[in-house]
């Protein structure tokens, strides 16, 4: 089992595994917290000039007098900061010898740029009623009816309840554009990268799930346009976060998840008490800003509080996530339970609860063969919940049909053996707990007879026959 938080250096490594090329979705809006360049340049001494022009997309330009790597670039104009509509700042230095430089590296040479924020005042950007009414707010499904883009989600369950699996397959229908589950519903609209980081179950386990799901559709797992990785970042650490960022912005990724969350949300050095609401909401806000600066959409893994014994194959909502903040922090949800104890089989019964504040919403029953170590398999099976809770009403309905008729079947044929000149219809009814309608017993009789259990015969009582119902001679 790696626990081991990820080192910057690390982070960096992984960002160099996808291939460059890679045509995005569409992404969701960024966050308004931006820099105040010029007052950063300012404040640490940074001779600079600002073009009235800006780029073709945009972009405030900000020329330096000096390359911060290098002082004998810079006199003609060639670099530059630029700052993007949205907030996005990026660096450039048109000499091969900077061409490594980014960002990050110029705000590492020249100071923190935190205490020059816009973000330290309130300047909300707002709308008219005309113009919110007008505003192009669109909703993008990256998986129909289960993920919508760009919003923060929590896959929750309990220990061993396939969190993991679940992920992977989910990966691996983003990665090669094929249904979640294999479930037509579950539909892919558009392939888009992912970037899987397991701090949990280790590369073989993984890659065996993996390679298991995508032979399943008919796919090879090396076209999968994902992103594996097995050190977790510190989502405390303001450095890592910030690596995150960037390592989604250069590889283009799309959706990250991130398995499991207690391993890395509170490491970074920060004493933060899980049961703090407040405290957990201004780190897990942290976090989320990573998808709203980016329009990436965050994954975390999650596990639930332990239930009553007599709860634990009780369907889970958003009231059983451990910790404090996280049912208020998800946007969207994939919850999971078990419907049966595991029997160490390879087949795991499940319950999955879909939801989520764009609206969607679905309660499912899903059934997965995952094989065992000698054949690996991923065979998962999707119905919808009041399917399988209709179904289950019906059969036990049926199972106490069945056993109340066996019950009234064995009290008649129990008197009649104490009675070996037959009985009336009537005095066995009586006789019958429970006791069924004159037209069930009928049924039940003719059946008996039909059988050979019973046979018909006339009982004597005060001098007149009756018809009536005896046990026959030879053994049935």
């Amino acid at each position: 089992m790696n626990r081991n938080p990820a080192t910057a250096s690390a982070l960096r490594a992984l960002s160099e595994q996808a291939p460059a090329s890679h045509t995005p979705a569409s992404r969701g809006p960024r966050s308004t917290r931006h820099l105040d360049v010029s007052k950063w340049l300012t404040d640490h001494d940074v001779e600079h000039s600002i073009k009235e022009a800006k780029t073709a997309d945009g972009r405030d330009v900000f020329v330096l007098k000096r390359c911060p790597f290098n002082e004998e670039h810079g006199s003609r104009g060639e670099t530059v900061v630029m700052q993007a509509p949205d907030g996005k700042v990026s660096f450039k230095c048109q000499h091969s010898s900077c061409s490594e430089y980014g960002w990050k590296d110029v705000r590492e040479k020249v100071g923190d740029p935190v205490q020059a924020t816009t973000g330290t005042t309130y300047a909300p950007q707002l709308m008219t009623s005309s113009e919110f009414a007008e505003a192009d707010f669109r909703q993008e499904y990256l998986i129909r009816h289960v993920l919508v883009a760009a919003q923060p989600c929590i896959v929750g369950g309990p220990k061993k309840a396939l969190k993991t699996g679940i992920l992977t397959d989910l990966a691996i229908s983003l990665g090669t554009g094929t249904p979640f589950l294999s479930h037509e519903s579950f539909e892919v609209p558009n392939q888009v990268r992912v970037l899987f980081l397991s701090g949990e179950s280790g590369g073989f386990k993984i890659r065996a799930s993996a390679q298991a799901a995508v032979e399943q559709r008919g796919r090879n797992l090396k076209d999968a346009d994902i992103l594996w990785g097995f050190e977790l970042p510190q989502l405390a650490n303001r450095a890592h976060l910030d690596d995150i960022a960037e390592l989604i912005e250069k590889r283009e990724i799309h959706v990250l998840i991130i398995d499991p969350a207690y391993l890395c949300l509170l490491a970074g050095g920060q004493s933060i008490n899980a049961a703090d609401v407040f405290a957990m909401g201004s780190l897990l806000r942290d976090v989320g800003r990573i998808g709203e600066q980016t329009g990436c959409t965050l994954i975390l893994a999650h596990h639930t509080k332990k239930k009553h014994p007599k709860e634990r194959l009780q369907s889970t909502d958003l009231d059983d996530l451990s910790m404090s903040g996280f049912a208020e922090w998800a946007r969207q949800w994939l919850l999971l339970g078990r419907r049966s104890p595991y029997q160490s089989d390879g087949t795991h019964e499940l319950w999955l609860n879909v939801g989520g504040s764009a609206g969607h919403s679905g309660a499912y029953v899903v059934t997965v063969d995952e094989g065992d170590e000698n054949a690996r398999l991923w065979l998962p099976m999707v119905d919808y919940a009041s399917h399988y809770i209709e179904q289950a009403n019906l059969e036990k309905s049926t199972l106490r049909a069945e056993k109340r008729i066996g019950s009234i079947q064995n009290c008649i044929l129990e008197t009649l053996k104490s009675l070996p000149g037959g009985e009336t219809q009537s005095v066995l009814r009586e006789a019958c707990k429970p006791q069924p309608s004159s037209s069930e017993m009928n049924l039940l009789l003719a059946g008996l007879v039909e059988r050979g259990c019973l046979k018909r015969c006339s009982v004597v009582k005060n001098g007149r026959e009756y018809p009536g119902f005896t046990i026959p001679d030879v053994p049935f």
